[in-house]
């Protein structure tokens, strides 16, 4: 039998700056559930384990739910007439276990890559942690427009850079 690695759930709804996560769950193989709650009520994130807690900005997401938000971002962006993205794009992230802060993710130069259709030219958006400790998060989506993907990744990788763990997921089938 396969042993679970990581489960992680990101439950919610939407407001004026897009998903609006309320918690966001994460459990890794052999430890205790984490959880961040999203309390926009009183504009403040909450976690199960730490008694710190965060500002719950506009806009804030958990690491799923920032997946997301970053797809529907560059979904607006595709219509006529709209102005073309900058070349990077900031969001406000919180983990279940207590650390939070920008994503400053950077738009990186374009290549071709595998997607379940074959070789595709792909943007690749990648946020670079502002510690050497920190989670490097890259993202690969289908540069074309109107591709069976949507905006929705062919690819994400997060890498801890000290230690060098990676955990990656592919895109196996259109959405």
């Amino acid at each position: 039998a396969g042993q679970l690695l990581v489960a992680q759930d990101s439950s919610g709804s939407f407001d004026d700056h897009g998903l609006a996560p309320e918690r966001f769950t994460d459990r890794r193989a052999g430890g205790r559930l984490r959880a961040a709650h999203f309390r926009r009520d009183i504009g403040r994130i909450a976690y199960s384990g730490p008694p710190h807690t965060h500002p719950a900005w506009p806009g804030a997401q958990d690491r799923l739910s920032a997946v997301a938000q970053l797809a529907a971002i560059l979904a607006a962006a595709e219509g006529p007439g709209v102005a073309p993205l900058p070349p990077g794009l900031r969001l406000f992230v919180a983990d279940a276990t207590g650390n939070a802060g920008q994503w400053q993710l950077l738009r990186q130069p374009d290549a071709t890559g595998p997607s379940p259709w074959g070789e595709v030219p792909q943007q690749h958006w990648q946020r670079r942690p502002p510690r050497p400790e920190g989670l490097q998060v890259d993202l690969w989506l289908a540069a074309a427009p109107g591709a069976p993907s949507g905006t929705w990744p062919l690819r994400l990788r997060f890498e801890a850079l000290r230690s060098g763990d990676v955990f990656e997921l592919t895109l196996l089938v259109a959405p």
